[in-house]
């Protein structure tokens, strides 16, 4: 039996007519008059009593039209969640993100998919940038938003946002009123860095804050990035974080006189794209977001068509 044989003969039995069944279905009248025979007999029941006009359902046929509206139904519905899930309308997405992007593009997603794809299940986790890549690379994860550019075996990546670069400094430094925060004023401090390996990323974009020449400043080595703007707020060094960045109590955020800025980048395996990609990209690219972020002047969209251009590798 065949999900046209179901469609046949709830067909016939609603229009009572092989001939109003055949135009409604688009099929022809011996063509459907065949298909219905071929039913009966692989039921070894008649469904319908055959009328001088039309037709009319046996105590058997009426019993299983019921069932076969229920399974009807039941079909469609499957194939509508199977091409919402194609379409990443429906399902499930185990999303990693950076801790740099936990106050502002993370945000903006997770609101995104709230609103626009609400029977998606989202998993997150928050991770260092290397144990991200590790992650999507063997599956624990479908994509993750990292520091980029990635240029990792096996991924595909695609720029998700972009922010400039603020100084995080406590209240009590001078620098706290500075309208634009210098090289060398950072490098006469001690500077916040990682020192994490899988953190590599971050420390190279805090890097690109200080002087070409010169002596580097002494480097407070924190681990993870989440705990960078401890130092800050106690006034034992500068840190520089991402423009979305939410200061805590006791420090402020400056801008840099050097344009440094941390680049995003969606990450998946090059075997299996999420559904759910495409959609990230355009959120994070759509300006309305619901939500206010701090430093929201300095944060910037990728300029390239997430759709048009090649992914890097």
């Amino acid at each position: 039996m065949e999900i046209k044989h179901l469609r046949y003969f709830v067909a016939v039995a609603e229009e009572q007519s092989f001939t109003r069944a055949a135009e409604r279905l688009w099929v022809a009248q011996p063509g459907l008059s065949q298909q219905i025979r071929a039913l009966e007999r692989e039921l070894g029941a008649q469904l319908f009593e055959r009328l001088n006009r039309g037709v009319a359902l046996t105590d058997e046929g009426a019993v299983f039209l019921a069932k076969a509206r229920v399974a009807l139904t039941a079909i469609e519905e499957a194939l509508a969640t199977g091409r919402d899930a194609g379409a990443g309308q429906v399902g499930r997405v185990r999303l990693g993100f950076t801790p740099a992007v936990r106050d502002g593009l993370m945000i903006k997603l997770l609101l995104a998919l709230r609103e626009e794809r609400p029977r998606i299940a989202v998993s997150v986790v928050e991770a260092q940038c290397g144990g991200l890549l590790r992650d999507v690379r063997d599956a624990r994860l479908d994509a993750a938003i990292v520091l980029g550019p990635v240029t990792e075996p096996r991924l595909t990546a695609e720029q998700i946002g972009e922010e400039r670069a603020l100084a995080a400094v406590s209240v009590d430094d001078p620098l706290s009123s500075s309208p634009a925060v210098d090289p060398a004023a950072i490098a006469a401090r001690v500077l916040t860095v990682s020192g994490d390996p899988d953190a590599a990323a971050y420390d190279r974009v805090v890097l690109q804050a200080l002087p070409d020449d010169g002596p580097a400043p002494r480097r407070l080595a924190m681990g993870h990035l989440s705990t960078v703007l401890l130092p800050a707020q106690a006034g034992e060094s500068v840190s520089i974080v991402p423009a979305s960045t939410r200061p805590l109590a006791g420090s402020v955020l400056r801008p840099l006189e050097r344009d440094v800025r941390f680049s995003f980048d969606l990450v998946w395996r090059d075997d299996h794209m999420p559904p759910i990609a495409p959609f990230l990209l355009l959120a994070a690219a759509h300006p309305h977001t619901g939500v206010v972020l701090p430093g929201q002047a300095f944060i910037r969209t990728p300029t390239r068509s997430p759709g048009k251009s090649p992914a890097r590798r």
